[in-house]
């Protein structure tokens, strides 16, 4: 025996339904008394809690679990819901307040969702209803799919980061080493001036100390105060390469410019998203596809009644022509064929008007579908590139946040430095006058003078070159995060290699593990559809691609789409196809809850499948539980088909 109890639950204040194992138990109840919401909670504690985005949703459209608060299944006017589920030795809790559900005993699987409840007001069966054959996402909740999936999108992630940082690492080396060679360059053009300078000034100091004893004395003291001056520059000048080191001023420059790459590519994605039906938003696509679902069930009510006039028009031309008197559609003695010509006309451009509209409407159902799929995809990338884009910024950040934590520092430097260089300037100035007034002393004296000029104008351009090159190595990133760890660049561009070949074998792996968890996923269910289908003689065939997850009709061995069947032929297939992912994927879990889905078939399908229904619970030892409509609350039993069909209306 199978037992739930509700406590403030839908309509109930308290409720205790128990159900019967091996059979069928019909729960009949009036219109709006609870009989729904009975399911809905057997469905509840089976399936809470929800982990993906599709399983929410569809528990949100069920009237199960809402996002935000009140929760649907708490009655109204109550703080705290209670239901319990009792079968097959399992117990299940859930409480339910105004703002959440709490799973209190027991394990749900959501899985069940897609497996163990057939209701009209399901998602799955309103994928089916509107001719939407794609069952990605139901494969995706019953299979691994989607945990691949996310594994491997972190992949891609991570493989982009280190790609990002392999090509910056060798960047980096490239211009380290570029930087190098024109340093080495400049440095050995800058020793073979220095040893001429100083060639030259041992000749020069050597003349001036002949000729004017005075004269050299004073140049002495200057350039031992110069010597000084430059020893603090030099020291100024190194405090503040560490600094400009430290503010990576290059990275920053690389990385602006890929986040201005990034950001122009986010903005062509946002573009085309816009460019999408209603601007690419969701809700809004799937609103219009609820207002085309309702306009072609009540054009296809329209048809039907304009189709069974015109069977009834053709039914009077057969009498017509073959002479029988007797109208059959208003009863007169007579028949008048210009009236059931005109009539029948009428009735005839009335039906491929709707027609006409039925597939206008289908064509733009078929389009927000499309949209709906390149919404899907682009909003992917959009979310691939955002993450990059973060990734980018939080650098950026990082580098701005230190860049204003030393700028006092380097402020102070400057300050100093410039301070030191107008000592320096105005102890030069002297120690040039000085010199220029040597040249008078002799030729020899101002041709080495002259020479000791020009040696030294082209020392000071070398020196500013090499401090520029200096400085330009400073900035560049000695040390780069891979995965929160830092290495050297020089290790990183080894590193990063191995990495990257290892996370595109990990790609490619989930990459096979999702294919081969489609495959198996499409062999599993085919098999059960078609035993299913071939057991219930039912006029079509059903398959899953496993390729593209969408599901192929096929009517006497010819494919058929989904908007070319019937209302009902879509409900009876939904169901059925149900009752196979149910068989395929968690026969474990004995219930199976069919929320009036069956009672708008013909009478001979509903037979089949009570019939496969009662089989099912016989044999596995399920509890099967079917709603109606009824003037009093009952829960009927089923156990053998001879007694069945008079419990349904």
């Amino acid at each position: 025996m199978a037992r739930i109890i509700l406590e403030n639950v839908g309509p109930f204040e308290r409720k205790t339904i128990e159900l019967k194992e091996g059979c069928l138990n019909i729960i009949g109840m009036p219109n709006a008394s609870g009989k729904s919401t009975i399911l809905k909670a057997i469905a509840l504690a089976l399936s809470y809690p929800y982990t993906s985005e599709f399983t929410r949703r569809a528990a949100a459209r069920l009237g199960l679990w809402a996002e935000d608060p009140p929760q649907p299944m708490l009655r109204v006017g109550s703080n705290k819901g209670h239901l319990e589920l009792e079968i097959n030795g399992l117990r299940s809790v859930c409480e339910i307040t105004y703002d959440d559900i709490f799973r209190k005993e027991g394990i749900g699987d959501d899985r069940s969702l897609f497996t163990c409840f057939a209701s009209t007001e399901s998602e799955f069966m309103r994928e089916i209803a509107e001719g939407n054959p794609d069952l990605s996402q139901v494969v995706s909740a019953l299979s691994l799919i989607d945990y691949y999936k996310r594994a491997r999108i972190v992949a891609e992630e991570i493989l982009n980061n280190i790609k990002y940082i392999h090509e910056k690492a060798k960047g980096a080396l490239e211009s380290k080493n570029e930087l190098l060679t024109k340093k080495r360059n400049i440095e050995e053009e800058l020793e073979q001036i220095k040893k001429r300078i100083e060639e030259l000034s041992a000749r020069r100091d050597s003349l001036i100390k002949s000729r004017d004893p005075k004269l050299w004395e004073r140049l002495s003291t200057l350039r031992g105060e110069l010597k000084g001056i430059n020893g603090k520059i030099r020291k100024k000048e190194e405090d503040l390469e560490e600094v400009y080191k430290k503010l990576r001023r290059e990275e920053l420059e690389k990385l602006m410019k890929d986040k201005e790459k990034l950001e122009n590519k986010l903005k062509e994605i946002q573009e085309e998203i816009e460019k999408l039906p209603f601007s690419g938003d969701r809700e809004e696509i799937r609103k219009r596809m609820d207002v085309i679902d309702k306009e072609v069930t009540r054009l296809g009510t329209e048809y039907s009644k304009w189709d069974l006039m015109k069977r009834l028009l053709d039914e009077a031309t057969k009498v017509i022509k073959g002479g029988v008197e007797g109208c059959p559609v208003c009863g007169s003695p007579t028949v008048n064929p210009t009236y059931i010509e005109r009539k029948l006309s009428e009735v005839t451009s009335k039906l491929q008007k709707l027609e006409r509209e039925i597939r206008n409407l289908h064509n733009e159902k078929d389009k927000l579908v499309k949209a709906l799929k390149s919404l899907g995809e682009l909003k992917n990338k959009e979310d691939s590139i955002s993450s990059e884009l973060n990734y980018l910024k939080k650098l950026i950040k990082e580098i701005e946040d230190n860049a204003a934590r030393y700028k006092p520092v380097i402020e102070s430097c400057k300050i100093d430095l410039e301070e030191l260089k107008r000592k320096r300037e105005d102890v030069l100035n002297e120690i040039k006058a000085l010199e220029m007034s040597t040249k008078d002393i002799s030729d020899e004296l101002g041709k080495v003078s002259r020479g000791l000029d020009e040696l030294r104008g082209k020392q000071g351009v070398l020196e500013e070159k090499l401090n520029e090159i200096k400085r330009e190595l400073g900035s560049l990133e000695e040390h780069l995060e891979i995965m929160g760890i830092k290495v050297p660049a020089e290790k990183a561009v080894e590193i990063c290699p191995r990495l990257i070949k290892s996370l595109e074998q990990l790609i490619e792996h989930l990459t096979d593990k999702i294919e081969r968890q489609k495959a198996d996923f499409a062999k599993r269910f085919n098999d059960a559809i078609s035993h299913l289908l071939r057991d219930l003689q039912f006029e079509l065939d059903a398959m899953i691609d496993p390729n593209t997850l969408e599901l192929i009709v096929k009517r006497e061995g010819k494919i058929q789409r989904l908007t070319s069947l019937s209302l009902s032929e879509r409900a009876a297939l939904a169901l059925l196809i149900q009752i196979a992912l149910k068989e395929a994927f968690l026969p474990d879990v004995p219930i199976f809850l069919v929320d009036e889905v069956i009672l708008g078939f013909d009478r001979s399908r509903v037979e089949r499948i009570i019939n496969y229904l009662l089989e099912m619970a016989k044999n596995k030892g399920m509890t099967i539980v079917l709603t109606r409509l009824s003037d009093k609350e009952e829960v009927r039993v089923i156990t053998d088909a001879s007694s069945n069909f008079s419990l349904l209306p």
